[in-house]
């Protein structure tokens, strides 16, 4: 706001070619005066490791690869849980980490739902866009966001890891 007023001033009161001149000159002066300045942020430090990797899913099924590369069709991802009653309030602080993870990465819409005739049964839902989003969220994952789906994922009490599916979005159609 300060520049554009002073530009002004300085257009009028000393013409409009002296004044861009002495812009340009003041925005360069400007740029080498904080070329040792950086954007990145401060390093942060490594999370500690967590023994436990986030669940991974089965491949696609190559059948469904061209489906898959038309971009167009939403895709469901889900990862099963069981966990110990004495686990509930762990399992639900790390969910609710997983949660800003899973949203940052690109989910549209993330639940977590708790089967109510077992209760140690849980199910984690969330949505992208499309297939190619899916493939990106990997390559969002910070390590940090590792260690938070593997707090989660450690929890799991089930036989192996925690189940993960994914879903595409068909609309049927009823012509066929």
């Amino acid at each position: 706001a300060f520049g554009a007023a002073f530009g002004g001033w300085a257009g009028e009161a000393l013409g409009l070619p002296f004044a861009l001149g002495l812009s340009g000159l003041l925005c360069a002066a400007g740029g080498l005066a904080t070329r040792h300045l950086s954007l990145d942020p401060a390093p942060t430090p490594p999370a500690p490791a967590d023994p436990v990797a986030p669940p991974r899913p089965e491949p696609a099924d190559p059948a469904l690869a061209p489906l898959l590369a038309t971009g167009s069709h939403r895709v469901l991802e889900a990862v099963r849980y069981r966990i110990a009653p004495e686990d509930r309030t762990a399992f639900l602080a790390a969910m609710a980490e997983a949660r800003f993870v899973r949203q940052r990465c690109g989910a549209l819409a993330w639940r977590l739902w708790e089967d109510v005739a077992h209760p140690d049964r849980w199910v984690e839902l969330w949505v992208v866009d499309n297939w190619a989003e899916h493939l990106r969220e990997a390559e969002r994952l910070t390590e940090p966001d590792r260690a938070i789906l593997g707090r989660a994922a450690a929890l799991h009490r089930g036989e192996g890891p925690p189940e993960v599916a994914r879903y595409l979005d068909v609309v049927p159609d009823a012509s066929r």
